[in-house]
């Protein structure tokens, strides 16, 4: 497809990309596939011949349990009988019943010597048996799936990261996907762009642009601190004297259970997907809408809420009338279906807002919101100036990290399904995060008006990559003295060294020490008396402390890293990660002490 403009974004993706999407994700495997050598009719046989190993096995454990099954009762047999002969034994030496209780004793005492005869012999040898049956299907099982698993080894080192950006690039080419996060990328979101950085700590982030406007894709770990609910509960009991209408008196016991709760300060954790887009058009606009319910009625039920909402919007342009300053001013559009459903109430510039959202844009969002397929309206929009924000719901659910393990397999049809379904999921998400911008024909027209070159950044990666980096190396090695490790580790990059052909960065590491405490709350019973009721609870202490991580972009592929990966860890420590050509190192309080060269040098010259 020749890179031009998407004008009809849903239309284009149902119609047209859906299909191209789904028909280069399985040619991208037929080729990876080829390329492999992996034959795929041996293959099938060999998991045909493992799935006859697994019944097998699951028949041998199935006997092996039922054998298992017969030891224990036949020790219960044992069990009852020695007790069945102890009783009577006792019974006859004290005369409690007569001469015939012996034959009950010579009873219990045959069940025992059966079942312990039958213990050493036919249930030991049917044990023996079914345990070697067992051991025997168990590792023909293993065997069989060992032969799955090297029939695929090629194929399996072929999968890369980044595999989906190259499917994407080849059917929409107005959308292009970055290796990696780059310092130029960076640069220009936040220099030109205006990105502001928050508190958070970046998990995942691919980049790329659409019609040379840059946007990024980013999972970031959030944490807050915030009041939790403790509860706690005590039972008390007391009695009472009453008399009957007999005048008798009697006592009664009461139970009751009290409930009391505390709140205190607690630490809680979350994860967001949110794709951030710069682009110079209507650059004094900002607003924000947020997901609209009443966008998944149909027929009616619609159309009486739109009518509803146009009422209220009306009072409010009304209202705004009165206000003299032009860019608050709040105007309703030409089209009231995209007023009622987008929403933007708190838009700031009404001239930009109509230059952006010209008749076409308008149409195009109402149909992104009100067909739900295939997400509907589940998307926050913010602008704020030049920047752009889009956090959807199927996003949050989505892992677009892509690694080449979430393909790995014994088995390729599975393999095959496995791959072009995530590829489909993968391009779908993405798509859809970007369609409320593509929906905007004016953003897909305006080209950036700077060239960015070569930043001149004092590292050679970003923020948000030196974060992924030490996010992808482990809390466990980030841990904070006293904290914790049942507690995430939030992990912030505090500031970026370039030098020795590799970033030295500081990662600022916080968790929690955890202290058990109790509370003891005053309560009334019901017997009158004030009790003190336990609440328990957990006291949160912050702990800190900075660790060193070691950065360089070192390009490849995940086989090519694979062929270096022993000579990496013998060399520079065994901390490391490689991920979209970025190796990273944990380098712990003191720093690397190695040059990043060196690193790169033993990675093969292309």
């Amino acid at each position: 497809m020749a890179e031009e403009m998407i004008y009809r974004p849903r239309d284009m993706y149902e119609k047209l990309l859906k299909k191209q999407y789904h028909e280069e994700a399985v040619n991208y495997f037929n080729e990876l596939l080829e390329k492999s050598k992996v034959d795929e009719a041996s293959n099938a046989k060999h998991v045909k011949e493992y799935h006859v190993k697994i019944e097998a096995r699951k028949q041998a454990e199935k006997k092996l349990s039922g054998v298992k099954a017969g030891k224990g009762w036949a020790i219960v047999g044992i069990v009852l009988g020695a007790i069945l002969a102890t009783v009577f034994i006792v019974l006859v030496a004290t005369g409690t019943v007569e001469l015939w209780g012996i034959a009950l004793i010579a009873g219990g005492l045959a069940i025992v010597v059966l079942m312990v005869v039958l213990l050493a012999t036919t249930i030991k040898n049917a044990l023996k048996r079914a345990q070697e049956a067992y051991n025997k299907a168990k590792q023909e099982e293993e065997k069989a799936l060992q032969i799955c698993w090297d029939d695929m080894s090629p194929l399996n080192a072929l999968f890369d990261w980044n595999m989906p950006h190259r499917i994407m690039s080849k059917v929409t080419p107005i959308i292009k996907l970055d290796e990696n996060l780059s310092a130029k990328r960076d640069y220009e979101l936040h220099e030109f762009y205006g990105l502001e950085d928050d508190d958070s700590s970046t998990l995942q982030v691919l980049s790329g642009t659409i019609m040379d406007n840059p946007f990024l894709l980013e999972r970031v770990f959030e944490r807050d601190i915030h009041d939790k609910r403790y509860d706690g509960s005590l039972t008390i009991s007391w009695t009472t004297t009453y008399r009957d209408s007999q005048g008798n008196s009697h006592t009664e016991t009461h139970t009751q259970t009290l409930h009391a709760h505390v709140y205190h300060p607690a630490p809680f954790f979350y994860k967001n997907t949110r794709l951030i887009y710069g682009n110079e058009a209507a650059p004094k606009l900002s607003f924000t809408r947020q997901p609209n319910p009443n966008c998944k009625l149909k027929g009616n039920k619609l159309e009486s809420y739109i009518k509803k909402r146009v009422k209220e919007l009306k009072k409010k342009e009304s209202k705004a009338l009165t206000d003299n300053d032009e860019t608050t001013n709040y105007s309703m559009m030409g089209n009231e279906r995209f007023d009622a459903l987008f929403g933007a109430d708190n838009r700031d510039h009404e001239v930009q807002f109509r230059l952006l959202f010209t008749a076409l844009a308008q149409t195009n969002m109402i149909d992104l919101l009100t067909n739900d397929e295939p997400y509907g309206d589940d998307f926050v929009f913010y602008k704020q100036k030049m920047i752009n924000s889009i956090a959807s719901a199927h996003s949050q659910s989505f892992n677009y990290v892509a690694s080449p393990g979430m393909f790995f397999s014994y088995d390729c049809s599975a393999c095959r399904t496995n791959f072009v379904q995530y590829c489909d999921d993968f391009l779908k998400g993405l798509y859809f995060d970007l369609a409320p911008l593509i929906s905007i024909p004016l953003y897909q027209m305006h080209r950036p008006t700077r060239s960015f070159m070569d930043s001149d950044a004092a590292y050679w990666l970003p923020r948000r990559e030196h974060e992924v980096a030490a996010n992808s190396l482990g809390d466990e090695n980030f841990l904070p003295m006293g904290a914790d490790p049942s507690l995430p580790v939030f992990l912030k990059e505090r500031r970026s060294y370039r030098g020795n052909g590799m970033d030295d960065t500081v990662i600022h590491a916080s968790s929690f020490k955890t202290t058990l405490m109790v509370d003891y709350v005053p309560v009334l019973g019901g017997d009158g008396r004030t009790h003190q009721v336990p609440v328990h609870w957990i006291q949160y202490d912050e702990v800190h402390d900075e660790f060193h991580i070691a950065t360089t972009e070192v390009g490849g592929s995940q086989q090519t890293f694979r062929g270096v990966a022993g000579n990496v860890a013998s060399r520079f420590g065994n901390v490391s990660h490689y991920e979209r050509g970025i190796l990273s190192f944990f380098t712990g309080h003191d720093g690397a002490h190695f040059n990043g060269d060196d690193v790169k040098n033993l990675f093969p010259k292309n």
